[in-house]
């Protein structure tokens, strides 16, 4: 499933088609939302690479949550949100964006101002 809406950054990678196999999603995110994008916009190997001299911005995935999608809850500042009340099996646990915690169970607990413009 994919959508143009700024509304689909937050959502996009927890949303499965109903054709989806329940592993397909953890198997292609490493390599599709990570690894692929940083090569296609130039920012590899500062990104999308877990090594030395990278970010070190991972993703620790808990398998077993169940949640429904509500812009209520989200973080996104819009009041709707095109999978509103849609099931979700999955979701972070914790963010690390350049080493430090900024996402604990679905809520954000980063510094404010620290993100970084990425030349590319």
């Amino acid at each position: 499933m994919i959508t143009c809406s700024k509304c689909f950054s937050e959502h996009g990678l927890l949303v499965r088609s109903p054709w989806d196999a329940p592993q397909s999603l953890a198997g292609m995110s490493m390599a599709v939302a990570s690894t692929n994008a940083a090569k296609i916009f130039g920012l590899w190997p500062r990104k999308g690479v877990i090594q030395p001299g990278a970010d070190a911005d991972l993703v620790i995935w808990d398998p077993d949550y169940r949640g429904t999608i509500s812009a209520k809850r989200q973080t996104q500042a819009v009041d709707y949100n095109a999978f509103e009340g849609m099931a979700i099996e999955g979701r972070p646990a914790v963010v690390t964006v350049r080493g430090e915690v900024a996402v604990r169970d679905g809520t954000f607990c980063g510094a404010v101002g620290r993100g970084q413009f990425l030349r590319r």
